[in-house]
């Protein structure tokens, strides 16, 4: 694993005013970064229709929903849930009188994960069975990867904060004591999934949309602070 290391150090060194009083301590932080492949895509495909009559749109919506979740789970998608169903009424300006309905539109939106190297075939196949839009598709490392990376990242920046402490302590005439403390970053982690493409309607035809997977940066940041005593 590729490690990039970012370091700041702050040393902090107590006024030897009483006999008592501790030499001081020493705070190093140390970041260390890698990069996963990204092995899965978080995809939301949408259904929309629109009609003269609310029924119509109903149907619709109930026809493209069964057809897609039906392909889904043969596909065997993961985290497969429709979160937005939704219907509302078109309507026109009219001077004098309120607004007429002049018909229906409605959306059903469903989100699904699949392997990344079943992202082409599957948006392909989801657009022409049922989904009409393609809200979005992001790569991302599964949470597992990224929790073994983090594992991994954080000893490495303890293991540099500790050697560089020890090299700044030494330059200053003291060497380390005990280590008083140890803080982890708690910002790091899953990368934030961006958009990876923009909206595409109406596919008529079962078509693979090329992709790339990529990869995605995962970091960890500690601050270590040690006791200095006297050589």
């Amino acid at each position: 694993m590729r490690i990039l290391l970012a370091l700041t150090l702050i040393l902090l060194l107590a006024s030897p005013v009483r006999a008592q009083d501790q030499p001081g301590t020493i705070t190093t932080h140390a970041t260390a970064r890698t990069r996963l492949p990204n092995t899965v895509a978080d995809v939301a495909i949408g259904i929309d229709a629109h009609g003269q009559t609310l029924s119509a749109v109903q149907q619709a919506l109930a026809d493209g929903s069964k057809t897609l979740l039906g392909y889904l789970r043969e596909a065997g998608a993961e985290r497969l849930v429709t979160e937005q169903v939704a219907v509302s009424p078109d309507t026109e300006a009219v001077r004098g009188a309120p607004n007429r309905i002049v018909g229906y539109s409605g959306r059903v939106r469903v989100r699904f994960r699949v392997a990344a190297d079943k992202l082409d075939q599957t948006l392909g196949n989801a657009l022409a069975r049922g989904g009409n839009t393609l809200e979005s598709a992001s790569l991302v490392p599964t949470q597992a990867e990224v929790d073994a990376a983090r594992q991994e990242l954080a000893a490495q920046a303890v293991r540099t904060a500790l050697a560089q402490a020890k090299a700044v302590a030494e330059a200053a005439g003291r060497r380390l004591g005990p280590v008083r403390q140890i803080q982890v970053d708690p910002g790091f982690g899953l990368p934030r999934p961006l958009p990876a493409f923009a909206t595409a309607k109406m596919m008529d035809v079962a078509a693979p949309i090329a992709t790339e997977a990529g990869d995605s940066e995962v970091a960890a940041t500690v601050s270590v602070t040690v006791g200095l005593v006297e050589p």
